[in-house]
């Protein structure tokens, strides 16, 4: 119990020291105090008495410190922001104690201050989050290297700055991050530009197609055509509606594809009714809010070369037989039905040539 009591006088003469001292720089402070309390100890166990019988008020011992050090004497009262930054000071020497790597850690901070200092001028005056942005935080987080640094160096009412901007960029760090995050999350994207949205079904011009109306060669109307495109794929009408409404306020469903024999439906028959039960030439009611176009019975018909004429449904001939054909037979010579008579007309059995002309064969 007296160890404890002992410790805990010198710990209370040791900060009333540094209290005496508080306005000196904590740098300072710390150097002037290096090694007392390990001192004040080794003297409280020789005995003959308290620390302040032996030693004098912690006050005139931190004089005496600070005539030791060729150091001002103090100023005549002090103000409270001096004795709360004295307090200030001896929790973080306590601090550095118990956990060094803070100590560590102070660069760090030195440039989160120039980070938030700079989200606070971008915030004030509306600057963007990159650009000029980039470039302030580079200047303010040298600065405010440069005093973390230097603070030591630097006069009392400037330390006193310093320290009413630690306290202020603290309060401010996570609110000023968290925007900071939200303005970089919105930042729009200087990529390229996203591809178009695939319109489903036919379109002409980037507008949709809800119906196509055939007509052949000689302007008659078709129907129940069905459509592919070069590809094989079946070209379907842009119809992306479920209901339609005709005069009377009536709901037409949309029309369905017809199935073919094997089950399978189609939507690429045309012309398509726009509704269930409609025809396919029947034109929407203005009602139904489509663009519409009343088909003519007939068309002019086409002007086609023979090209164009041919039938498409034509089976190919077959590849040429080894064998001579008719016409060959025919024009090869005269027919050995009459030999010796060189002007007279040609049998009639050119164009059907009888088995002894085909083998090639005469008679006697």
């Amino acid at each position: 119990m007296t160890n404890l009591t002992s410790t805990t006088a010198v710990a209370d003469y040791v900060r009333a020291v540094r209290t005496a001292l508080g306005d000196l720089p904590a740098e300072e402070v710390e150097d002037l105090t290096l090694g007392m309390e390990a001192d004040l100890v080794e003297i409280e166990a020789e005995g003959g008495g308290d620390l302040a019988s032996r030693l004098g008020t912690p006050e005139s011992y931190a004089a005496e410190l600070r005539s030791a050090a060729g150091l001002p004497a103090p100023a005549a009262q002090r103000s409270w922001w001096v004795r709360q930054r004295v307090e200030w000071g001896e929790r973080w020497s306590r601090s550095q104690t118990r956990w060094p790597w803070l100590e560590q850690l102070r660069p760090v901070w030195w440039v989160l201050r120039g980070l938030v200092a700079t989200l606070a001028v971008t915030a004030l005056f509306g600057l963007g989050i990159l650009g000029p942005a980039i470039l302030l935080a580079l200047f303010f987080a040298a600065v405010s290297f440069a005093l973390g640094v230097r603070s030591a160096a630097l006069p009392s009412w400037a330390r006193g700055l310093v320290a009413a901007g630690n306290v202020l960029a603290a309060v401010l760090a996570l609110p000023l991050l968290l925007w900071g995050l939200g303005r970089v999350a919105h930042v729009p994207s200087y990529g390229p530009e996203p591809a178009p949205y695939a319109q489903q079904g036919l379109a002409m011009d980037g507008n949709p197609v809800t119906n196509v109306y055939v007509y052949d060669a000689d302007g008659k109307r078709l129907s129940n055509v069905r459509l592919f495109d070069q590809g094989g794929r079946s070209l379907n009408a842009n119809q992306q509606w479920e209901y339609l409404t005709d005069a009377n306020g009536t709901e037409l469903p949309r029309a369905r594809g017809p199935l073919d024999s094997q089950g399978q439906q189609w939507s690429n028959v045309f012309p398509f009714p726009y509704a269930q039960g409609k025809g396919p030439w029947d034109v929407p009611p203005p009602e139904a809010g489509l663009e519409s176009w009343s088909p003519p019975m007939t068309l002019a018909p086409l002007v086609l070369s023979d090209a164009a004429k041919a039938d498409p449904n034509a089976v190919p001939s077959a590849s040429p037989s080894s064998s001579p054909t008719a016409a060959t037979s025919s024009t090869s010579g005269p027919t050995a039905s009459s030999p010796t008579s060189p002007t007279a007309a040609p049998s009639t059995t050119a164009t059907t040539p009888s088995a002894s002309t085909t083998s090639g064969s005469t008679s006697p």
